[in-house]
């Protein structure tokens, strides 16, 4: 098996010079271009994406799935399992509304608030779609729900205008009584549903007087005239219910109402319900029989959980598997807080899907979207998979293959921020279960399960799914009570594996060329395939940009500015995460191109400076700028930095106080440089690096790192921030506030820390330790209109009073110049041409001697490009019935060769045969023959392919 590499471009790169000539000899034809090669990818599923979109709603679009959630957020998926980010916030330049704090002005102004909550999206019967909008205050149910249509799901969409509107205190609410908040809606959270007539519903409401549902016109997606808020159905007296949405099933005929209980906070113990009603505005049960109506908060309290926890079939919580002994993995991945679901049925495959966006335990309120496959279970109540969706299909089993270990979690009906942790249990063969829990189970038909444990009787379904802890499909069931409580139940994850193994062998990667602003994208892969491992994989040295997923092992390489005219190398290891002696490397070189000079500096700590802020004792550092609005109360001779020479460090020093300016920032000391001393002007690609010595006794909320900003509430920066351990981090400051904060892999800064933000071609890369580390909310490019930025290192310690330091070793600068470097190219251009010479003539796509070479193609082949030569670049040839090129080949690591074959020059099929670049470029004669035979009637031909990086 091979997997895959590729080039590709982000943003404006560095165009490549594409040159297409033929020459035909004994069937060979032979042109330029660019070069793209294959390497075979590992038969796993594959999660590389992921997205943070609040309260998701999902709609289908062809072959394409689409989110919509609060914030005006949204991502998409072709397989439900990798997503890729639209949009995050309400700012301007959201393609769904890119104005909207002019456009829906009126809306936000009547909620006192400039965000915009969970919509839906719906397609009405002439092919627009419709964005059902929604606002409200937060702490009081003061919100508007409108419509929006556009032509393309993604918009732009324009307004049409307000449905409904709640919160008018003292005033005649839509029912004709005044507004009370224990009865009435929060205008907010619709969905959008059909009846199996066409007709068309909604279901909305949050918290307050709890879930409506009214009729809408179907062609219009307006609603009904005179139904006021619609019918109530559940909820009430502030209890905490909300996120509703509506499915039809006709396989059972019923309607299927999905609810949030609990608050949506890390520990607000968010949990998904649902009841079933055969019409579509109720009456809603549950599976007990009781009506949802009743489910509300008692009179007189506000979020009243007790009331409610009796109601509702609780589908999911709070839920984490432990680790198993023999797992390949010690710890395991836990859902904090799943709600706000919607659920797909997909008709072609007729699978069902829960799509609900979750927190995960350590992980604080950083949230992304999940989608578990859904089954209905023989009382006809919906089921979920206990792992995340990952491309499987129920299938037919036998108890044979179904019995062994299992962990089992118990989702209970309370509302409650513990994490309901698995215990293991073991299905035996002859029909009983022993362990933390002692019954019986019994496989019934294909894949039906009825497992009683502790004398409550669950029915449900075995599915095979993915463990995505640890990376192996394991058989698992899910499973309801006649009260409704779920039963989550997946086999303990064993790989099953003997010696003698067979070694790990990873396929070589060969030398590689890029240019400023492609990514080399490649998959370490075992060419053995062993698949009794587990492998995972690392980086032992790589430059900045580089990274690789450890369990993917897709590996990826960004080329920074301060990095041009080099040629890194890159190693890779590949272990097995359950013996780590079992292991390979791989390495390899790339050249990055140098199209442009750059001005650059750094400072140092090793000796005074003679010209900067001093620090306690009057030493000038040699930083000469601060972030704006930092250390404004701060003395000339800066109590907080201490320039120590004998070290080689400026330390910083941080107590309580806050870099965003919600306290204290006046005394923050965020020293550094302003980039226009390196020649900035505000257009320019630019890297900072700042390297810090050993970082100790960081505490909680504390961080340290490296910002590039205008002001104190204007920034974006990167670095460690401390939660149970330090964990790479980075966010942006927009208005004194933090937004997009990411929390990605776990650090330790106290034997160093190297923190690196760069902007290339409008594309804002950020690395702590090498983790890539971008924060959630899109680009920085509220900096890019800045004609100046200062950059420098901070340290903020907002929730305690101990003193910090942060050892500053040095900072550096590049900023992109814009003007020709001396490259080979440049060189071999001077020679031929002279100085300044016309595009038209020395460019590299064009032919001054009229021989069909462009000039690029004759650098490659190092012929003179005034001299007419065609029949003299290439040797072609028929040896022993296979073709031959032969070309002479240059050592400019920034030329990329590649000879493909094929045998139907009508055919878009061509087959790389042969192909360097970088430093497996060489003076030499290069002789490339077909491994295909050209005899009979069979052609063959070939063709050079070049271009350079620079």
């Amino acid at each position: 098996m091979r997997a895959r590499y590729h080039l590709s471009s982000p943003g404006t790169s560095t165009p490549y010079s594409y040159m297409f000539s033929y020459y035909r000899c004994t069937a060979v034809a032979l042109c330029t271009c660019a070069l793209l090669s294959n390497v075979e990818a590992a038969p796993v599923p594959t999660f590389n994406s992921t997205a943070s979109v609040h309260d998701p709603s999902i709609v289908q679009d062809g072959n394409r799935y689409y989110v919509f959630g609060s914030h005006l957020a949204s991502a998409w998926s072709d397989d439900l399992m990798n997503w890729h980010q639209i949009s995050t916030a309400v700012v301007p330049g959201n393609p769904l509304f890119p104005d909207a704090a002019t456009d829906l002005a009126d809306v936000l102004e009547w909620s006192s608030t400039d965000t915009l909550w969970a919509p839906d999206v719906y397609q009405l019967p002439d092919g627009t779609w419709a964005f059902y909008y929604c606002a409200s205050q937060g702490d009081a149910p003061r919100a508007s729900l409108g419509l929006a249509y556009s032509d393309d799901i993604l918009g732009p969409y324009e307004d049409q205008g307000v449905m409904l509107q709640s919160g008018m205190w003292g005033q005649i609410s839509p029912d004709g009584t005044v507004y009370d908040a224990t009865v009435h809606p929060n205008a907010v959270d619709p969905a959008l549903f059909n009846d199996p007539n066409d007709g068309l519903w909604m279901v909305y409401g949050s918290y307050s007087g709890g879930i409506f549902i009214m009729e809408m016109n179907p062609q219009t997606g307006w609603p009904l005239p005179g139904q006021g808020y619609g019918t109530k159905v559940m909820g009430g007296n502030h209890a905490r219910i909300e996120g509703a949405f509506i499915a039809y099933n006709p396989d059972t005929q019923y309607y299927y109402l999905f609810v949030s209980y609990g608050g949506l906070a890390a520990d607000g113990g968010y949990n998904i319900r649902v009841a079933r009603s055969q019409d579509p505005d109720g009456p809603y049960l549950d599976a007990a029989g009781q009506d949802m109506i009743n489910a509300k908060g008692a009179a007189g309290t506000t979020f009243d959980d007790d009331s409610i926890a009796p109601y509702g079939v609780k589908l999911m919580g709070n839920a984490q598997f432990l680790s198993a002994d023999g797992e390949p993995y010690s710890t395991s991945t836990g859902y904090v807080s799943p709600g706000h679901n919607s659920v797909l049925h997909d008709a072609t495959t007729g699978k069902w899907f829960n799509i609900f966006h979750s927190r995960f335990v350590g992980r604080g309120e950083e949230h992304e979207v999940r989608v578990h496959q859904m089954f209905f279970n023989d009382a006809d109540w919906p089921v979920v998979a206990p792992h995340r969706y990952a491309g499987e299909t129920i299938g037919t089993y036998t108890e044979a293959e179904l019995a062994g270990d299992y962990k089992v979690i118990h989702h209970g009906k309370d509302i409650t921020a513990t994490v309901k942790t698995s215990t293991e249990v073991s299905l035996n063969g002859d029909g009983t279960v022993t362990g933390a829990s002692t019954g019986t189970w019994q496989l019934d038909g294909a894949h039906d399960l009825q497992i009683t444990l502790g004398g409550t009787t669950y029915t449900g379904v075995f599915c095979r799914t993915w463990d995505t802890d640890n990376r192996l499909w394991v058989d698992s069931f899910t499973a309801l009570s006649a009260d409704g409580t779920a039963l989550w139940g997946s086999e303990v994850a064993i790989p099953e594996r003997s010696e003698p193994y067979t070694p790990i062998d990873l396929a070589p990667i060969p030398a590689q060329a890029l240019a400023i602003g492609e990514t080399l994208e490649t998959t370490l892969y075992d060419r053995q395939d062993a698949t009794q491992y587990v492998l995972e994989y690392e980086l032992i040295d790589a430059p900045a940009g580089a990274a690789i997923g450890a369990q993917t092992g897709v590996l990826t390489y960004t080329p920074l500015l301060d990095q041009m005219g080099q040629t890194v190398t890159i190693r890779a290891r590949a272990y097995d995460v359950l013996d780590p002696s079992l292991n390979a490397e791989v390495a390899f070189t790339v050249y990055v191109g140098a199209p442009q000079g750059t001005l650059q500096g750094a400072n140092t700590f090793d000796a005074v400076a003679t010209t900067g802020i001093e620090d306690a004792d009057g030493d000038p550092t040699g930083l000469t700028a601060r972030l704006s609005g930092t250390g404004t109360a701060l003395a000339e001779q800066d109590p907080k930095l201490n320039l120590d020479t004998a070290q080689g460090v400026l330390e910083i020093e941080s107590s309580q106080a806050d870099f965003n300016g919600q306290a204290g920032v006046a005394e923050v000391s965020a020293p550094g440089r302003n980039l226009s001393d390196f020649g900035f002007t505000g257009t320019q690609d630019f890297v900072v690096q700042a390297e810090f010595g050993p970082v100790q006794d960081l505490a909680f909320i504390d961080q340290v790192g490296l910002y590039v900003g205008t002001s104190a509430t204007t920034a974006t920066r990167a670095g460690v921030i401390v939660f149970d351990a330090p964990q790479a981090y980075s966010a942006h400051t927009q208005a004194g506030t933090d937004v997009g904060g990411h929390f990605t892999t776990v650090v330790d800064p106290t034997d160093g820390l190297t923190v690196i933000i760069a902007r290339q071609d409008g594309v804002w890369y950020y690395f702590v330790d090498g983790v890539p580390t971008h924060p959630t909310t899109g680009e920085a490019d509220f900096l890019d209109t800045a004609s100046d930025l200062t950059v420098g290192a901070f340290i903020i310690t907002p929730l305690n009073a101990d003193v910090k330091t942060a050892p500053l070793q040095s900072l550096t600068y590049q900023v992109g110049a814009g003007a020709s470097s001396t490259t080979d190219w440049a060189q071999w251009v001077l020679l031929h041409f002279g100085a300044n010479p016309l595009p038209e003539v020395a460019g590299p796509n064009a032919d001054p001697d009229h021989d069909l070479r462009p000039n690029l193609m004759e650098y490659a082949v190092g012929s003179d490009p005034l001299v007419w030569d065609h029949a003299a670049l290439l040797a072609t040839g028929l040896v022993d019935g296979h073709v031959q090129l032969s070309f002479d080949q240059q050592a400019d690591p920034a030329l990329r060769y590649a000879v493909e074959a094929t045998s139907d020059l009508t055919s878009a099929d061509w087959q790389t045969i042969w192909s360097s670049a970088g430093e497996d470029n060489t003076d030499t004669e290069v002789t490339v023959t077909d491994s295909a035979s050209a005899t009979g009637d069979t052609p063959r031909f070939l063709r050079l392919r070049v271009d350079s990086v620079e």
